[in-house]
């Protein structure tokens, strides 16, 4: 079994490159309709399969396109448990029937911030065979919707590629995050790319953080994105226009959310998504950014082992 690795690397402190950066960023609403049909989501094997009862918030495909020169690199965040990997493959070939030049899988990165109350992407891996009680089947219908409104992000991105300046930072957040089974050891850093047009006004934001998204549990039943929806949206909010923020979860492991506080896990999502947006955005504001940076991009092909049982999911990308 393989895995492709995909990696994307902005090198914003290295010397001149041969063409300034342009950047294009969009977001569109990956949300099926619930009511339309049977919709399971993913994340807590609990629900037993059941479909989702509504639409609590929606979930969203956030892309941002940058190029360089002859580069272009592609980051997706998409408000789903995992990915896979023929999802990519359905997304890259209806790219290239909208007209979609110069980003090929290698330039590509598609990645679910791994909210478990969005759309079971069981339902969406085509080698899914499995005929249980209780089980998401492959649903080729809700494959077709969500790769295409996933390319629908790509291609207006892509569009909307304007001259742009980018710049990248970190900050630790101590006692934000922690172990569920009380191993110490966490990474509390947050990392933020940021992207503005040539005058300085908000395009992007790349907010990277190790917690998982599970405020709500298996009895929550309608789609949501969780805490990271709640950051996005909030950063968005604070950026501004037709800016857009995209969450991609860190080295998360076994840590979760810490310090969210509230009587409801509603309420609990809509502070810890502020908590960690305010975190973003104070960053955001002291970063500095410029034109001339250089674009590269990498892939690692490793194998995995496959064990019995498993189901036979093809790939997984991260951030390098």
């Amino acid at each position: 079994m393989k895995t492709w690795i995909l990696a994307l690397l902005v090198l914003c402190c290295v010397g001149p490159a041969q063409a300034d950066l342009k950047a294009g960023a969009a977001k569109v609403d990956i949300t099926p309709d619930v009511k339309a049909w049977k919709v399971p989501l993913g994340g807590y094997f609990g629900r037993k399969g059941a479909p989702a009862t509504g639409v609590h918030d929606p979930v969203y495909a956030r892309a941002l396109v940058l190029t360089e020169g002859t580069t272009k690199l592609g980051i997706v965040s998409l408000d789903l448990c995992f990915l896979p990997a023929n999802v990519k493959t359905a997304v890259l070939s209806k790219l290239e029937a909208e007209g979609v030049k110069d980003l090929d899988s290698d330039h590509l990165l598609l990645a679910a911030t791994h909210s478990h109350t969005a759309p079971d992407p069981l339902a969406l891996h085509q080698g899914n065979s499995f005929h249980k009680p209780e089980w998401t089947p492959f649903d080729a219908r809700l494959l077709d919707f969500t790769a295409g409104k996933i390319a629908d992000a790509i291609a207006l991105a892509n569009r909307r590629l304007i001259p742009a300046r980018i710049g990248s930072g970190n900050q630790d957040l101590p006692g934000k995050n922690r172990n569920r089974r009380g191993e110490k050891t966490v990474d509390p850093t947050m990392t933020l790319l940021k992207v503005t047009d040539a005058e300085g006004r908000s395009l992007a934001a790349v907010v990277n953080f190790a917690a998982h998204p599970t405020l709500y549990d298996e009895k929550m039943m309608e789609v949501s994105a969780d805490w990271p929806g709640a950051m996005t949206g909030w950063v968005e909010g604070q950026m501004g226009g037709d800016a857009v923020c995209l969450f991609l979860n860190g080295a998360e492991g076994d840590a979760t959310t810490n310090g969210a506080m509230g009587a409801t896990a509603e309420a609990r999502v809509a502070f810890y998504g502020k908590d960690l947006g305010q975190s973003a955005w104070d960053l955001w504001r002291i970063m500095a950014t410029r034109a001339d940076t250089p674009l590269a991009a990498w892939t690692v092909s490793v194998k995995l082992c496959a064990t019995a049982g498993a189901v036979p999911f093809d790939a997984v990308n991260v951030m390098g």
